[in-house]
């Protein structure tokens, strides 16, 4: 079966599956345009990338230009003032709410509505007519059957909850970057914010309006998730893969670790990294095997032998301090597009296949509250605390009690886990922007209200990188300016270039093909008809932007 295009994703989809019995056999995941911000960007003034590359997706353009102004400031020797940090946690923060909100609403849900149980599992939705949920007192629905009523795209209740909070999210972000998807106030050293203390009331105001819907979207879907567990544990097996995930952790927070600690330099990245809020980090097969920044980005690696590119040839970049890099490291990369008819047997994608030390690994929200969960060192605060085992979330009062969410390490990485961690994830964003307004205010009370250094481009060589985890997972931008002071390379690898790359030149399977490869089929034949909506639901847990994934 093709799916081809899948809708409700970021960009051009297209996935093949085969089936044997009720099992998907195979799989095979195709980027089907050609974005090309890599060869768009070079040869051109440094000071062109930052609004351009905002411009490689019109939905997560705030993470490119922020990633890419990190990589900058490394090129450069720049280091922001605290509260320019402060305002980009605040910013990045805020981008992940809306993310895991709309992925959840808009993207995966309808998946699970009731049109969709009632036709392809009809048994499932006689069941759930008679389940009561849980948490009706927090979310407002009786029973599964009416929560799935609500799922419904365009008609659903929770729909439409969404798109009022998805408003709040959005102005609080422009509060912070002057406009959203892409902002106007961003530079290499800082950021362009009039600031005051309006900006910070303002933006608390409309973060606290919206803990009660943070309650409810993790009422709903962990209501769901337990309901479809036990309705039929096939459930369990869908889009299961390894518990490999990579990270590179988002959020630095200034005034919790004492002012001026940032560094910015290659030199001060493993450290930089481990005062994130959301920390960086590699797991394999659920075991942590590092959480150096330095670590994490010698083992990326990207091979194009299943996709539409040339080689390169031989390169021998090294990193800022001169150290080796593997062949296939971004930094020694360069973008040479080779269209083709898509050959499920040669090259059928326009997104490369990055590795980590030839692991395949995914990232993920669940990852990041996988990682989370066993932090030992997280800054003290007074609402979100990692136990080892979960993450506890404490959300305020408002028209709803205080609560205290907890997100536990799942048994199994599948479909609905991955759900469930992108309901976890929108408090664990919202309360991190609310540690991260917090740092803004206590800088303000010491004085240290400068939001940029200015900057200026060094004569020679420059190298950097930027490397820092928005909503969906891991973004990593790559460049080198030359001695005339032009882009000599620039590479992006974001998150769906990871979760929706094709086989590598080894033939491993990418984490969404091997999450489809062993997916149980649960759908119920009409007429002798299929949607394919098991593989849909799989594809979608990923929530894939392959605007972001093919430059």
């Amino acid at each position: 079966m093709l799916h081809d295009p899948v809708t409700r994703v970021g960009g051009g989809l297209g996935v093949r599956v085969e089936t044997q019995g009720s099992t998907i056999t195979d799989a095979h995941v195709s980027g089907t345009s050609f974005r090309g911000y890599e060869p768009i960007l070079l040869g051109r003034d440094p000071r062109d990338l930052l609004p351009l590359i905002s411009r490689s997706c019109g939905w997560c353009g705030s993470i490119h230009q922020t990633t890419a102004s990190v990589a900058q400031e490394m090129s450069w020797g720049l280091r922001p003032p605290p509260m320019a940090l402060a305002l980009r946690g605040i910013a990045q923060a805020t981008e992940a709410i809306w993310i895991h909100a709309a992925h959840l609403a808009v993207r995966a849900g309808p998946d699970y509505s009731a049109p969709v149980v009632r036709r392809t599992t009809p048994w499932i939705w006689d069941l759930a007519r008679r389940t009561e949920a849980p948490g009706a007192a927090i979310h407002g629905y009786k029973t599964i059957a009416r929560l799935m009523e609500e799922l419904r795209y365009f008609e659903g209740k929770y729909w439409w909850n969404t798109i009022p909070a998805g408003r709040k999210v959005l102005e609080m972000s422009n509060l912070m970057y002057g406009k959203y998807p892409h902002p106007s106030v961003l530079s290499p050293g800082g950021v362009g914010s009039t600031l005051t203390v309006g900006n910070f009331t303002h933006y608390y105001t409309r973060l606290y309006q919206s803990v009660d819907y943070v309650k409810q979207v993790c009422a709903i879907w962990d209501d769901l998730v337990d309901f479809l567990y036990e309705a039929d544990p096939r459930f369990a097996e869908q889009g299961e893969r390894p518990a490999s995930f990579i990270h590179a952790g988002a959020w630095d927070q200034d005034a919790v670790y004492g002012h001026d600690y940032y560094d910015g330099s290659w030199a001060g990245l493993d450290a930089d990294g481990r005062r994130r809020l959301a920390p960086a980090g590699v797991m394999i097969d659920g075991k942590l095997v590092t959480d150096r920044l330095t670590e994490v980005n010698a083992g990326v690696t990207e091979s194009i032998g299943r996709a539409f590119y040339q080689d390169w040839g031989p390169s021998e970049g090294t990193d800022p301090n001169g150290g080796g890099l593997p062949p296939g490291h971004p930094w020694n990369k360069t973008t040479i597009a080779a269209p083709a008819a898509r050959d499920f047997g040669g090259a059928y994608s326009w997104c490369a296949a990055p590795r980590w030390n030839g692991h395949v690994v995914e990232t993920t929200p669940l990852g990041r509250l996988w990682l989370t969960a066993q932090r030992t060192d997280f800054p003290p605060n007074d609402y979100i605390e990692p136990t080892g085992t979960s993450v506890k979330i404490l959300v305020p009062e408002n028209f709803l009690p205080e609560t205290i969410v907890e997100w536990h390490i799942p048994e199994r990485v599948n479909t609905l886990e991955r759900l469930r961690a992108d309901a976890y994830g929108v408090a664990f964003s919202g309360l991190c922007a609310a540690l991260c307004v917090l740092d803004g205010f206590t800088l303000l009370r010491h004085g240290k209200a400068g939001v940029s250094n200015g900057f200026s481009i060094p004569k020679g060589e420059t190298t950097g990188v930027g490397l820092l985890d928005s909503g969906r997972g891991m973004n990593a931008h790559y460049l080198r300016t030359d001695s005339k002071r032009r882009i000599s390379a620039m590479q992006v690898v974001g998150p769906s270039t990871w979760n929706a790359s094709p086989r590598d030149d080894a033939g491993n399977p990418g984490p969404l093909e091997e999450a489809l490869i062993g997916t149980p089929v649960i759908e119920e034949p009409r007429d002798g008809h299929m949607t394919g909506i098991d593989a849909i639901r799989t594809i979608h847990g990923f929530d894939p932007c392959m605007h972001c994934g093919t430059h």
